[in-house]
């Protein structure tokens, strides 16, 4: 055995992620089934009709192994409870709405993933919670009028932008400030719901 999945979650029609590791350190697991030039995965993806499918190294580090779930999203910490089967994951506020996903499927399948109950916060919201502070994911930023769409470099400065699929351009300075806005003001009413049920 040479790369093994480790395991695997998916959304059918939305998005795929699958955990890789190798037993010989001397080999890349991802880069093994990405293949040269992206040549292996991209059939995967043309099989899946243009679904999403996520590459991530396994970690026997629980705190590792969730940030990586999260991809394509960014994590700046991640909080695991005593028991090791809850999370609060710390995202920049510019990466809450990537982190949880078009419906929440991004968390869903982080979660899925890990086996993991995920609960995702922006820096913003952490800072004021404090360590620790219960709260579900929220899934808030979802119902935004940015929900929709993915984040692209600008040729020309190199900043991040958001392309929301009405067509609109926000940088990562407005993303941040509505994100924190929306976040404040919907908190209350979603802190008590449950991401989607996980399915065996």
């Amino acid at each position: 055995m040479v790369v093994e999945i480790k395991s695997c979650a998916r959304e059918p029609g939305q998005r795929t992620k699958i955990a890789v590791w190798s037993n010989d350190k001397a080999i890349d697991p991802v880069g093994a089934c990405v293949g040269a030039r992206g040549g292996r995965v991209r059939m995967v993806v043309n099989e899946l009709r243009g679904e999403k499918v996520d590459i991530i190294p396994f970690s026997e580090d629980k705190r590792d192994f969730i940030a990586k779930a999260m991809s394509p999203a960014k994590v700046t910490e991640v909080r695991l409870s005593e028991d090791g089967t809850q999370a609060d994951v710390i995202v920049p506020d510019f990466q809450l709405s990537l982190a949880i996903g078009k419906m929440g499927v991004n968390a869903t399948l982080a979660a899925r993933l890990t086996g993991v109950r995920i609960d995702i916060k922006s820096e913003t919201e952490a800072a004021a919670e404090g360590p620790g502070a219960p709260r579900r994911a929220v899934v808030a930023a979802a119902e935004s009028a940015y929900a929709e769409g993915e984040w692209k470099t600008n040729q020309e400065s190199g900043a991040m932008e958001w392309h929301a699929v009405d067509g609109s351009i926000v940088s990562q300075e407005q993303w941040a400030e509505q994100t924190s806005e929306l976040a404040t003001g919907m908190s209350t009413r979603l802190a008590n719901q449950p991401v989607q049920e996980l399915k065996g």
